[in-house]
């Protein structure tokens, strides 16, 4: 009987040592995911942002077909609810945010006291950059047909990782996931 309460005594647990070793290999492996894991989480930040645009390209279409209004999408300024500089062409920087908002006037611009504001968006990871091909806005008509957006592509740039949404003249989106 003394010889089975020595052996249940000495079976009961992990040695100092032991558990300093198993700490020390954990911490190993875990610095070794670590690159992996930030990896992963900034592919994943630019995939939600691309499908974020998604989402807020179908509201603006479905709003203007629903309110029979012109329904315009455009880039923010860093500080401030205002549109990214004006234009009809030529690449934008989109890269602080998107604004949504019912175009009462049909200025393709946000006016605070005219227009009514549907949603406001910042992207998430700040050196992430968003870049629409064909000008500053995208203008659904009532139509639901896009004006100002001749079958431009947004895209998300961030390291390594590209995604695309293509916009046809008819208002529809496309997404592309690798950039292809």
């Amino acid at each position: 009987m003394n010889r089975d309460f020595y052996s249940f005594k000495l079976s009961r647990g992990f040695s100092l040592i032991e558990l300093l070793f198993t700490l020390a290999i954990s911490a190993v492996l875990f610095s070794l995911a670590l690159p992996s894991y930030s990896y992963l989480i900034n592919d994943k930040d630019v995939d939600h942002s691309a499908k974020e645009l998604f989402t807020m390209l179908s509201l603006a279409r479905s709003s203007a077909l629903e309110k029979r209004k012109q329904v315009t999408l455009c880039g923010i300024e860093a500080d401030q609810l205002a549109c990214v500089p004006f234009k009809w062409s030529g690449e934008s920087d989109w890269s602080n945010g998107i604004l949504v908002f019912i175009d009462h006037d049909k200025n393709e611009r946000f006016s605070s006291d005219v227009d009514t504001v549907l949603k406001v968006s910042r992207f998430r990871q700040s050196s992430m950059t968003v870049k629409s091909s064909t000008g500053s806005f995208i203008a659904y008509k009532s139509s639901g047909y896009a004006q100002g957006f001749s079958n431009g592509t947004v895209t998300f740039i961030s390291n390594d990782f590209i995604r695309q949404l293509k916009v046809t003249n008819l208002g529809r989106v496309r997404y592309i996931p690798q950039g292809g």
